[in-house]
């Protein structure tokens, strides 16, 4: 069978949702397709959100919220543990699951077909060639614009031969019960020892912390042994009396895409959300970025499909659009990660006694911004102690980085 649309939308997460809704929403024929059975499922996400997320969506807050997160517990790999605090919401803990199929579900309602258990196996002269994961029945779908939102191993970025992201750490989690938490703080832990190459969390999922999302994420060459870490962090939370007495989990894992892409166009084709490694180096989150880039994205579209253009020259606007929206920031993001992946623990636990004094400690609190990480750092270097305490540390890295001497690298 083949059919047409005008456009093909492939990833039925929170961003390529988004993206098929403003655009089926003026008119034009929407086709989304998801290669799982159902929405949201598995999930692949802690699900710690900013506000702002809501003010991108007509979405019902009071039954997607889960609990509200107002500071950290940032644990070094010794010493004493840095504590955030304030009285502003800084994040909202949803339940995923039902956040996506919300999403979804208003892409339906302003015009989207949905196309569920199908995966994109080829691409040709603009038509994608699709598979029942099941069944294997295969269905042929002509386009004028084809949008790849199909994460971190993206398969419309590989036929159509765009490059890959820079980095792509590998995370592991899940749901555990029976724990012993501040429900309105998230508990941070960093070190070689604990996730080489990112971090670890735990994440209250309701209000009385008596449920978390426990995980971590390491770098790629450290994926071998994730499930060893995971399970020795476990361990440490057992000994922290964090988690009182484990059960039963089921563990998830997934992909977070880092760098940004010099490229995310192609003649009739966008490529949006963890597809394009639109995601926040130092936190691993891409919803809020993802739904920033898919506004671009869906502009782009429309200016296309009203203009019936679709060259490489004709969506180029889309890379411009959201690289001067996000995409600075997302750089200076990563600029910090290289520089945090070449420090060892005793580097790192040098640097959080620094901060852990309450004038620093009072402008994370005021300034800190999980979204916009880099607006703090202005206010930091307002602070002649702490630059005399860090310089030496930050010179020697930037210096290695630089010449690329022998040890360069940390891990």
């Amino acid at each position: 069978m083949e059919r047409s649309h005008d456009v093909v939308v492939i990833g039925g997460g929170p961003v390529g949702g988004n993206t098929a809704r403003l655009i089926a929403q003026e008119g034009y024929n929407t086709l989304l397709v998801e290669e799982h059975k159902h929405i949201g499922i598995p999930p692949h996400c802690a699900g710690l959100i900013t506000p702002r997320v809501f003010d991108m969506l007509d979405l019902p807050k009071q039954y997607i919220i889960q609990n509200i997160v107002y500071g950290a517990n940032i644990h070094p790999p010794k010493g004493k543990t840095l504590i955030i605090e304030g009285n502003k919401k800084q994040a909202c803990v949803i339940d995923r699951i039902l956040f996506d199929k919300k999403i979804i579900e208003s892409a339906k309602k302003h015009g989207t077909e949905i196309l569920l258990d199908y995966r994109a196996i080829n691409i040709t002269q603009n038509k994608i060639i699709l598979e029942n994961k099941k069944n294997k029945e295969k269905k042929a779908i002509s386009y004028k614009l084809l949008i790849g939102a199909d994460g971190a191993n993206s398969r419309i970025r590989k036929l159509c031969k765009l490059s890959n992201p820079a980095e792509t750490l590998v995370g592991v989690g899940a749901e555990v019960y029976s724990v012993n938490l501040n429900p309105h703080f998230v508990e941070i832990f960093i070190g070689n020892h604990v996730a080489p190459g990112f971090f670890a969390w735990v994440i209250p999922i309701d209000y009385s912390g008596e449920r978390a999302r426990v995980g971590l994420c390491v770098s790629r060459q450290n994926s071998p042994r994730v499930r060893q870490y995971f399970e020795k962090f476990l361990g440490k939370l057992e000994s922290l009396k964090i988690i009182k007495k484990e059960k039963k989990h089921t563990i998830t894992g997934g992909f977070i895409p880092l760098g940004v892409m010099q490229k995310t166009y192609a003649s009739h084709t966008m490529l949006v959300g963890d597809a394009a490694a639109q995601v926040k180096p130092t936190s691993g989150g891409g919803i809020y970025t993802g739904l920033k880039c898919s506004e671009h994205c869906a502009v782009t579209a429309l200016k296309a499909l009203t203009n019936n253009a679709f060259s490489e020259k004709s969506l180029s606007g889309y890379q411009s659009g959201w690289m001067k929206d996000i995409g600075k920031e997302l750089k200076k993001g990563m600029e910090i990660r290289n520089l945090f992946v070449k420090f060892s623990d005793k580097d790192i636990d040098k640097i959080i006694m620094a901060i852990n004094k309450p004038p620093i400690l009072k402008l994370i609190s005021k300034y800190g911004d999980i979204d916009y990480p880099s607006k703090l750092l202005p206010h930091l270097i307002t602070k002649p102690r702490l630059l005399a305490e860090l310089s030496p540390l930050l010179i020697k890295k930037i210096f290695q980085s630089s010449f690329s001497l022998p040890g360069a690298g940390g891990m």
